[in-house]
């Protein structure tokens, strides 16, 4: 059992390492050809979302994503600066990706996705991944029944078995 055990912790730090070089491969190549250009385009990208400059932040954290794809951050407010841009579709995309990354509390991600998806009409959609964040940890039930994003599917049956009303 104790060999077993030892394999598979160096399987697993193998895995971590490749991970971790990976990683680092796309960090340094996201940056090496201008490395203060790229700190600039961070900054620049924060500004534009803390003023709540959405057009400005969505394409300046989209050339973040481009220049850096591993960096699930970078993702998370992409999703953030499409959403208050009213670019459902393509919000979702960018929390899909912050989910595969594992960037952050993930079932947050998949609750914008749910917000996402009913804003733009498509109950089905909206409704699975509501569940899908509740699977995945969300407890915010509050919210849930507040939050106007969900107007769309709140009298759905479906909404109502998941949130117990």
């Amino acid at each position: 059992m104790r060999l077993n055990l030892f394999n598979k912790k160096i399987i697993n730090l193998k895995v971590l390492i490749g991970f971790t070089c990976c990683l680092h491969f796309f960090y340094v190549n996201a940056q090496e050809n201008n490395p203060v250009a790229f700190i600039s385009l961070l900054e620049n990208a924060r500004k534009a979302t803390t003023d709540k400059k959405w057009n400005e932040a969505a394409s300046l954290w989209h050339k973040a994503t481009d220049q850096n794809p591993v960096n699930g951050e970078y993702w998370a407010n992409l999703g953030s600066a499409y959403y208050n841009n009213k670019q459902y579709d393509k919000s979702i995309e960018a929390y899909k990706k912050q989910i595969e990354l594992g960037w952050g509390l993930t079932y947050n991600a998949a609750y914008n996705i749910a917000c996402c998806y009913a804003l733009s009409g498509q109950k089905e959609p909206a409704l699975n991944w509501l569940k899908k964040a509740y699977d995945m940890g969300f407890v915010r039930t509050a919210m849930i029944h507040t939050d106007t994003d969900l107007d769309a599917i709140r009298n759905e049956p479906k909404f109502k078995k998941l949130t117990g009303t």
